[in-house]
């Protein structure tokens, strides 16, 4: 018998804030989701609130794939962001965000 083998994914989510007060933007630019798809496919998603994106690596069987994955997505997101106006945060929760004004994306959860 030969043991299993073993791969690893990452998930990451980022939070959309305006450069320069980095208060979160509710709504992404027109086109800035649509633009991460056409690059990454289905590598990023929408998230729980409008002003989240998620992305996830690819199913990889080393540490260094996984590395190399996920920059790629970071490196991606963050220049499509830029491009639009907008710059990424990678925190759980925006310090001084209104957790009643957030409003939720339409996903099935």
């Amino acid at each position: 018998m030969t043991d299993p083998a073993f791969s690893v994914g990452i998930e990451e989510e980022y939070l959309r804030v305006d450069p320069d007060t980095r208060d979160l933007i509710g709504d992404a630019p027109a086109g800035m989701l649509p633009e991460c798809e056409r690059l990454l496919e289905d590598q990023v998603t929408p998230e729980f609130v409008p002003s989240q994106i998620e992305v996830g690596t690819r199913v990889c069987v080393t540490m260094g794939d996984a590395r190399t994955d996920l920059t790629r997505l970071r490196q991606t997101v963050a220049q499509v962001a830029g491009d639009h106006g907008v710059a990424m945060i990678a925190a759980s929760t925006q310090p001084f965000a209104s957790a009643a004004a957030q409003k939720t994306t339409h996903k099935q959860r």
